[in-house]
C-alpha cells in the first residue's frame, strides 16, 4: 500500500486536498508502484523562497522543488541527488 500526505506552509488548505491526496494514490497504483511515499507541500512564497535558497542556493520562489528521498546519499539534500529541486520541468 501507498502513503501520501498532503500538507500546508504559509496557505490555507485549498479544500481539494482529499482529491489530490486520492489522485497521487491513483498514479502509483497506475504505475504499478507499492510500498511508496510520497508527500506533497502546498505552500505560499515565503516558504518556497526558503526551501529555493537552502536546497538549491538560489532568492526567490519557484514554482516546483523535487527531492528523490534517500538519507543514506549523505549529499546534504533530503533525496538521493538525481532530483535535485527541479524548476518547473527545468533542469
Amino acid at each position: 500500500m501507498n502513503a501520501v500526505t498532503v500538507c500546508f506552509a504559509d496557505v490555507p488548505p485549498p479544500g481539494w486536498e482529499g482529491r489530490l491526496e486520492s489522485f497521487a494514490r491513483k498514479v502509483l497504483a497506475s504505475l504499478g508502484r507499492d510500498g511508496w511515499e510520497l508527500s506533497v507541500l502546498l505552500c505560499g512564497d515565503r516558504t518556497m523562497s526558503e526551501l529555493n535558497l537552502r536546497y538549491r542556493g538560489k532568492e526567490g520562489t519557484t514554482d516546483v522543488l523535487s527531492f528523490a528521498q534517500d538519507p543514506a546519499s549523505g549529499d546534504g539534500f533530503p533525496g538521493d541527488g538525481r532530483l535535485r529541486g527541479r524548476h518547473s520541468g527545468f533542469a
